[in-house]
């Protein structure tokens, strides 16, 4: 009975982060946020510590993201001055997530990963705000925004990110 628990303990644990996907998006705590971010050992449980920038010697928190649940992104997690901190889970929320290169274009969500599909989101000029991410695939990140009170979704093309505190990647 152990064993059978133990296999599908790991299959599902195996298939929970997604490591059949390549990841290779970065994402930051929003650079205003002036609270503490939980950082997992794993999924639901075992707390490592809190996660917060620090502001006195202007270093900032920075990830790349390495897995993702439903809920969770398994990332790398980096002091921007400072450097590499620990590889855990962080929880998907508003204070997770990347600008938008501030280059004057327009700017495009698409309902999936790939510039061929349907476009969900236009605007005329990249957005100045910051963009809450709930996925990952590759290079592509999955957002959410408001525009004009409502929710928009769609798929993030890697040219459009920017996940540097200090500059607007023009």
């Amino acid at each position: 009975m152990k064993l059978t628990f133990s296999v599908i303990f790991l299959f599902t644990f195996y298939f929970g982060i997604s490591q059949n996907k390549n990841f290779e998006a970065s994402i930051l705590l929003n650079p205003d946020y002036k609270g503490k971010i939980g950082f997992y050992a794993k999924p639901g449980g075992g707390l490592i510590k809190f996660l917060q920038h620090n502001f006195k010697d202007e270093d900032f928190i920075s990830m790349e993201i390495k897995g993702q649940n439903d809920s969770m992104f398994y990332v790398s997690v980096n002091y921007s001055l400072g450097g590499h901190i620990a590889n855990g889970w962080i929880k998907m929320s508003e204070r997770i997530g990347v600008y938008s290169r501030k280059d004057g274009k327009e700017f495009l969500l698409f309902s999936k990963p790939s510039v061929s599909s349907a476009v969900t989101l236009k605007l005329e000029k990249s957005n100045s705000g910051f963009i809450k991410v709930i996925g990952c695939i590759g290079t592509w990140l999955k957002v959410e925004m408001k525009i004009d009170g409502k929710i928009k979704m769609g798929w993030m093309p890697q040219d459009e990110q920017c996940a540097n505190p200090y500059t607007t990647c023009s």
